[in-house]
């Protein structure tokens, strides 16, 4: 409904890239992706969805996006499209497949830095869920399940990610973590019944100025748009 509203919108142009991804469209996602970085090269969450995508699908990385999302911002307090693991545990990952030694050192570093912002505070669910996908990636079958269940209980419910996340492509096969994809997909399933999008949206009329195409035109509300609520 957005992307018909405002498709000239930065933002709402990234997010039909994630829609298209979870629909299931991974190679369409990963053009589109790379096609916006090239009409808007310094967008920063472009960049990080576009980096995201490449390692989803263990894509070619000529430009080197997957490291750059490292150097940009490494840890789990950077940006999220789709995928829990952090910029740091993500690029340690892809170096480890590659046999490069700087891999082990990166996903420890990252396990050491989850760590540490859980012991301070830290009660989202990225810390956990990364700490799941590292020894997961590792072969830590038993810590990578305990992990994982203490990251869907701090509310991690995005189970198509997860299912497709190569961090975690070694426990496709175990009975526990497809009980909990199913577990997840269901938890989904009653918030789109509670939330009822649908209703919502139709109790709203928009109107608005045609879109204004090109970078910056995520900048904020358009001048002249008014939201107002249709009455029952």
């Amino acid at each position: 409904e957005a992307d018909r509203r405002f498709p000239a919108r930065q933002r709402i142009m990234n997010l039909a890239v994630v829609l298209k991804w979870l629909r299931g469209d991974h190679a369409g996602a990963l053009a589109d992706a790379s096609a916006l970085v090239k009409a808007v090269p310094k967008d920063e969450e472009a960049l990080s969805l576009l980096a995201e995508l490449i390692y989803l699908e263990r894509a070619a990385d000529p430009e080197g996006y997957v490291e750059r999302a490292f150097r940009t911002a490494p840890d789990i307090t950077g940006p999220i499209n789709l995928v829990a693991a952090s910029a740091r545990a993500r690029y340690g990952y892809v170096l480890s497949a590659r046999a490069d030694p700087k891999g082990v050192s990166l996903l420890q570093d990252a396990l050491a830095s989850a760590t540490k912002a859980i012991k301070e505070g830290n009660q989202s669910s990225r810390a956990p869920m990364e700490i799941a996908a590292i020894h997961s990636a590792r072969q830590e079958t038993r810590l990578a399940l305990e992990w994982l269940q203490r990251g869907y209980d701090a509310g991690w419910k995005d189970f198509r990610t997860l299912e497709g996340d190569p961090m975690f492509s070694d426990l496709l096969k175990n009975p526990a973590f497809q009980a909990l994809l199913k577990r997840m997909e269901a938890d989904v399933a009653e918030m789109r019944r509670r939330a009822n999008v649908r209703e919502v949206l139709d109790l709203l009329t928009i109107s608005a100025p045609p879109a204004v195409v090109g970078e910056g035109a995520d900048r904020g509300p358009r001048r002249g748009v008014t939201l107002t609520a249709k009455r029952p």
